[in-house]
């Protein structure tokens, strides 16, 4: 078996010829073992550089509250320029309700599930991926 590569949109998939008989075209098919294979490297490339980006935000918080980023914000905002990358700091605001606003959300809620249940709530589905790694 001959291993050869074709580059389609951007992505290079690597193919496999398979024997065939010398008046029929050979087949290729795609190593979709290798294409899982090099997602599931990227998956961990990604989830060792959130880490990354988690300790750094918080040394960055750790000098923001010293003063220590002040020289370095653009135009006295809550913004810091580097390179092509711009840090924005932002706020996120979380609401506690009271027990009658709760009671209500979990009616709702209710009221929701059995209408999708009676067939009277409209589903849209969209079909994606999702790769986790362990």
């Amino acid at each position: 078996m001959t291993s050869i590569t074709s580059n389609i949109s951007t992505t290079a998939l690597h193919l496999a010829k398979t024997e065939s008989a010398p008046w029929q075209q050979p087949q290729l098919t795609t190593n979709y073992q290798d294409m899982m294979d090099k997602l599931a490297a990227v998956k961990h490339r990604l989830k060792a550089d959130l880490a990354t980006e988690k300790d750094l935000l918080a040394k960055l918080t750790i000098a923001l509250e010293a003063g220590e980023l002040d020289d370095l914000r653009d135009g006295g905002e809550d913004r810091w320029l580097s390179g092509d990358m711009t840090l924005t700091r932002m706020q996120r605001r979380t609401f506690t309700y009271s027990d009658q606003t709760e009671a209500l959300a979990m009616q709702l809620k209710e009221a929701r599930k059995a209408e999708e249940k009676n067939g009277d709530a409209h589903a849209e589905i969209k079909e994606t991926w999702r790769a986790v790694i362990k």
